[in-house]
């Protein structure tokens, strides 16, 4: 637990904190970080067929833009990891 005091005269009392396990948050982070990537993956995947399929080449590169940017987002996140798992 940490206790964080206010200055005297403040009018404040104070304040109580448990501390988070750190490592815990960040797992929790990059796993949502990795489902958003693969999310944007798969609807980019799905604009890009369906541009094809109807002739609509906006939406064919909108596709394109959205699973590449997945794709970065994911390979981030993996970078993240093993940098994690050397430094800990």
């Amino acid at each position: 637990m940490k206790v964080t005091f206010c200055p005297p005269g403040s009018g404040h009392a104070p304040v109580v904190r448990e501390d988070r396990d750190r490592t815990e948050e960040r797992v929790t982070m990059t796993a949502k970080r990795k489902m958003q990537a693969k999310g944007a993956q798969v609807i980019g995947a799905m604009k890009e067929v369906v541009g094809k399929a109807t002739h609509n080449r906006k939406l064919e590169a909108e596709g394109k833009a959205e699973k590449t940017a997945g794709q970065g987002l994911d390979v981030s996140e993996k970078t993240k990891d093993e940098v994690r798992k050397r430094w800990p």
